[in-house]
């Protein structure tokens, strides 16, 4: 209850602190599922029409402030992707260092901006190497774990430790925590208050990434009983679903 009194006062602060226009108000609404959506068309229409027209559009919203500086972000966070399944590595890795730069340089983060800029960290790990990847790797741990002093119920944020964990190489002490992680992220609820404004991304990321641990680590009997669990959050599907269906099919 006191973290979701903490986010409705945050929203209502923003939001009376900074008005939007009843346009601008309009188009915020539903945000995150709009540049989902704009991802899948890209990859529908094979090139970032979609995604620059929400970067496009979300740079007029006025005024400019952390809640359009984290849409932007995350927005350049599915462009990355866009690009890196293209094989554009330059591009790929242009567009995520512009994320990384712009949440770095928000002022008063708060947990859902820490989580952001922690997850955009970990989408540039791979554009580095040696010393310049562990330091990267570092700064986004200790993002994430900002987020989760903040508010411990942070999901996203439970999500971003597992995957750094998850990819980080065994030779560098990875690969052991990503389990505990993600099962702390599925008990977090993705938004304490709905709000259609803030985030509610990494819940099934976490289920599709603890699916793929328990998968590779041939734990089958725990990978269907997640299964079982997300099928009954999820009863109209989703496409993850299908998937890890196919493959413990395989596994029998």
């Amino acid at each position: 209850m006191k973290n979701a009194r903490f986010i409705f006062t945050l929203c209502f602060v923003l939001f009376a602190a900074c008005p939007l226009s009843a346009q601008n108000l309009s188009f915020l609404q539903n945000i995150q599922s709009k540049i989902d959506s704009a991802l899948s068309r890209s990859f529908a229409h094979q090139n970032t029409a979609p995604l620059d027209s929400m970067l496009t559009q979300l740079t007029k919203v006025t005024p400019q402030n952390n809640l359009t500086t984290y849409w932007q972000s995350y927005a350049r966070s599915m462009e990355t992707v866009y690009f890196m399944k293209m094989k554009q590595i330059k591009e790929a890795e242009n567009i995520i260092n512009r994320a990384c730069d712009d949440m770095e340089k928000l002022d008063k983060k708060n947990t859902e901006d820490y989580a952001l800029l922690a997850s955009v960290q970990n989408l540039a790990i791979q554009f580095r190497s040696g010393m310049g990847a562990g330091k990267l790797s570092s700064q986004a741990v200790e993002n994430a774990q900002t987020a989760l002093q903040m508010d411990s119920t942070n999901l996203r944020a439970w999500y971003v430790l597992a995957s750094n964990d998850f990819y980080t190489p065994a030779f560098f002490g990875g690969g052991k925590k990503a389990e505990q992680y993600l099962l702390k992220a599925l008990s977090c609820p993705a938004q304490q208050v709905p709000n259609p404004y803030m985030p509610s991304w990494g819940r099934e990321e976490s289920y599709q990434l603890l699916l793929t641990y328990y998968v590779q680590k041939e734990q089958y009997e725990s990978a269907r009983v997640l299964l079982n669990t997300a099928k009954k959050e999820y009863p109209n599907g989703r496409w993850f679903i299908t998937e890890f269906e196919q493959q413990l099919k395989k596994a029998q």
